[in-house]
């Protein structure tokens, strides 16, 4: 008896482990891997970068203060 149980729990724990496993590659991974920017957002992007290095970039929580939120 307890050779079977600690056989089921052996089993329990390695898909326990396999599920959690699954579950980090997929929130790590990227889906947008190999993707290719559009002209237009990387534009959008390249001048979100100029405008954080200049300073011109507000605080999420100044905005919330500001609107209220």
């Amino acid at each position: 008896m307890f050779m079977a149980t600690l056989r089921y729990k052996n089993k329990l724990t390695h898909a326990v482990r396999k599920q959690v496993a699954a579950a980090f590659r997929e929130l790590l991974s990227d889906p947008d891997a190999g993707s290719v920017l559009r002209p237009a957002f990387e534009s959008r992007l390249r001048k979100s970068v100029r405008s954080a290095e200049a300073g011109r970039v507000k605080d999420f929580s100044e905005i919330f203060k500001r609107y209220r939120v």
